[in-house]
This record gives C-alpha cells, sequence and structure tokens, in this order.
C-alpha cells in the first residue's frame, strides 16, 4: 500500500542527478503491523506511459528507534511515496531475533571455516615446492585467491548498507570475484581435457598467464556495465532486509547469473 506521498514536480517537469539529494521523512505508527517499506518515486514513462512506483534514484533510512520516522532521500523531483508490505497482517510470520541471530552465526561460522580452508590450501600450494610447479597448482591457487576474495567482502560488508559508496563496493567485488572463481573453473575444465584427453600438451608459461588474463580481466566486462549504467542497480538499501548486491532482475540474471551458466555450459560440453 501506498502510505503517503508528496508533489514536488509534475510530469512535465523533470528534474534529476541532485548535487544534494532530496530528504523527506514519513511516520509510520508503532502499531501498524508490516514487514517492510521503501522510499519510492513515480516513474511516469513506466508500464507503457501507464507510470508506476520505483525505488531507482532513492535511498531508505531508519533509526534504530521504532518511534523515529523513516527517511527518503532521492537524486531527483517527481511524486514522493513510501510503500509499505503489510501482507504479514494477512500471514503473519512469527519473526524471531534468537532465530535471525543463530542463523547469523551459523553464516559467520561457516564461511570462517571455509576462509580457514581456502588459507590453508593456498599456503600449501605455494610452500610445497613439488606442489607448486605442477601445472594444476598453478589453477588452484588462483581459483582458491577469487574464493577468498569473494568470501571475505560478503561476510565483511553484505550487509552494511548505510554507506551509499561503500555499499555499492561490496557488490561490485563479490560480483567480480564470484566470476573470476567461475572463470578458472572453467579454465581448470579445459586443463583437464588437455592433460586426460589430450594427453601429450605442453603448458607453458606463457599460456598459464594468457589464461591468467582471460579469467581476471574478461570477468570486468558485465561488472563494469551495469556500475556505469546505473549504480543504484547493485544494491538494496530498503530496510530492514536490505544487501549490497545486485537487486534489479534483469541486470542479475544478464551480468551474473548469464556468464555463470555459460561457464557451466562450457564445463559440460568440455566434459561430455
Amino acid at each position: 500500500i501506498v502510505l503517503g506521498a508528496s508533489v514536488v514536480a509534475g510530469n512535465d517537469i523533470s528534474f534529476g542527478n541532485l548535487s544534494v539529494p532530496a530528504r523527506f521523512s514519513f511516520t509510520i505508527s508503532s502499531n501498524q503491523n508490516y514487514s517492510r517499506y521503501d522510499c519510492v518515486s513515480w516513474n511516469f514513462n513506466a508500464a507503457g506511459g501507464r507510470g508506476n512506483w520505483t525505488t531507482d534514484g532513492c535511498i531508505t533510512k531508519k533509526d534504530k528507534i521504532s518511534t523515529s520516522p523513516i527517511e527518503c532521500q532521492c537524486s531527483h523531483l517527481t511524486n514522493f511515496a513510501i510503500l509499505v508490505d503489510i501482507s504479514s497482517r494477512v500471514n503473519p510470520k512469527p519473526q524471531s531475533a534468537d532465530i535471525n541471530r543463530a542463523l547469523e552465526t551459523i553464516t559467520y561460522i561457516g564461511v570462517s571455516l571455509s576462509l580457514l580452508g581456502l588459507a590453508a590450501t593456498i599456503a600449501t600450494l605455494l610452500l610445497i615446492k613439488s606442489q607448486r610447479q605442477k601445472d594444476v597448482s598453478k589453477y588452484h591457487i588462483q581459483l582458491c585467491c577469487a574464493l577468498f576474495g569473494m568470501l571475505l567482502v560478503f561476510v565483511i560488508g553484505i550487509d552494511r548498507t548505510e554507506h551509499f559508496g561503500g555499499c555499492v563496493t561490496v557488490s561490485v567485488l563479490i560480483h567480480y570475484f564470484t566470476l573470476v572463481a567461475v572463470m578458472w573453473m572453467g579454465a581448470e575444465a579445459v586443463l583437464m581435457f588437455q592433460k586426460i584427453v589430450i594427453v601429450f600438451v605442453q603448458i607453458t608459461t606463457r599460456f598459464i598467464v594468457v589464461i591468467s588474463l582471460i579469467c581476471w580481466v574478461t570477468p570486468l566486462i558485465p561488472v563494469i556495465i551495469p556500475l556505469a549504467i546505473d549504480r543504484n542497480l547493485l544494491v538494496k538499501r530498503s530496510v530492514p532486509d536490505g544487501f549490497c548486491f545486485i537487486s534489479n532482475v534483469t541486470v542479475f540474471f544478464a551480468a551474473f547469473l548469464g556468464p555463470i551458466l555459460l561457464i557451466l555450459a562450457f564445463n559440460t560440453v568440455v566434459f561430455i
């Protein structure tokens, strides 16, 4: 439902990319049963010209005090409102702080163990000379480095939505390191094909350098394109379930899931 709206500009006037964001606030009664809320603005060109609410260009902020107003910051002028999700009134779901805390603890423990395992793997492959000289170890080290970077950024900043620039940086790094890791999985599939099927093949240092450049540079393309189009597509800053990762469905499929599926399809073809 639309909790409230304030008209700041009409459909014949457009003000965008404001150097100082427009700030306004709404107050929600503390006894209202709602699950989430988002600051939105009216896009007159959406839905085939019929118009629709959008979160693009708007940031939702709220203090921990339940009675404090919800502040909206938008980089443009149009009609503003705050959309409130009241689905919990129809299908109430108990939310336990203890359960959320337990799930968060399990996540941190699991990621921490994964980071320790990756660090131990990298150290083993680097310090033991007999392992370091193997071609497969050179691939494993770079794959583990990409996974380590992704998990480290994830556990540190996935929910740090209070700072827009930092949140975008976290989203970009998670996106990049994940695609790099998947690229190295594809490179390892090629290496296995060379070792098992072709057998008598010489893996030169130059070849490994070329593969490394491909795996570390190519993922920059799907990362930079959405970043250049609109940084707001890379984060979800709604309260209380915001996160620092791609929020736009189209961008998620085109720039993240799409490349991953391509590599998985490539690996399937290689192994078949």
